[in-house]
């Protein structure tokens, strides 16, 4: 009899590991960023990230066409359209720039065009502890996108040249109902200002 329970004891045991070591979090999840969710026009507050999407007084727009001011004037065409989110943002604890932001529709993921624009993007300067730099993130979307009424969210995580997998991300939830369209659209200059 002792034998047995023994037995079972350890068989019940290693079946509690298994599942343990199955049903946990994959080590992803463990150092993955942890999202701060919220509504587009909300301020939101991560680890070294403060920022809204769509701030008052903004809006989402939509162009066919893109002036840029760089060295040179240049225009960008759409291959669809393009969705352009105003952001204000300012890092918490130390300095850092606007590594990522993603538009996400319906689970499939948009990548910013920021980083390949060739102008003085906001985001290519790092940002300051509690001065918030306003500016624009640009998505190449294809047109029925804006046409469609699915789930958008942007996302977007600050980048302190450190290992950013245990770092927080902010996810706005936002529509692209009733969004204005305009055949151009210049980029604005980015605006600073502290944030009370």
């Amino acid at each position: 009899m002792r034998g047995a329970l023994h037995y079972l004891t350890a068989l019940g045991l290693v079946a509690a590991t298994w599942a343990a070591s199955e049903l946990g979090p994959d080590s992803w999840q463990q150092q993955g960023p942890i999202a701060v969710e919220g509504d587009a026009g909300e301020r939101l507050v991560g680890r070294n990230l403060d920022a809204a999407a769509v701030p008052e007084g903004t809006a989402v727009r939509t162009a066919d066409t893109l002036q840029v001011d760089g060295i040179e004037v240049s225009e960008l065409q759409a291959d669809g359209v393009f969705v352009i989110v105003p952001v204000a943002a300012a890092t918490v604890v130390g300095p850092g720039t606007l590594g990522h932001a993603d538009l996400l529709v319906d689970g499939v993921r948009y990548s910013s065009l920021n980083n390949r624009l060739d102008y003085s993007s906001p985001w290519a300067t790092p940002l300051a502890v509690g001065i918030h730099r306003y500016g624009e993130v640009v998505f190449d979307v294809p047109r029925h996108v804006v046409d469609g009424d699915g789930d958008v969210r942007i996302e977007i995580a600050a980048h302190t040249g450190l290992d950013t997998t245990l770092d927080s991300v902010l996810v706005f939830d936002m529509s692209l109902d009733g969004v204005r369209h305009e055949d151009r659209v210049q980029l604005s200059d980015p605006l600073e200002r502290v944030v009370k």
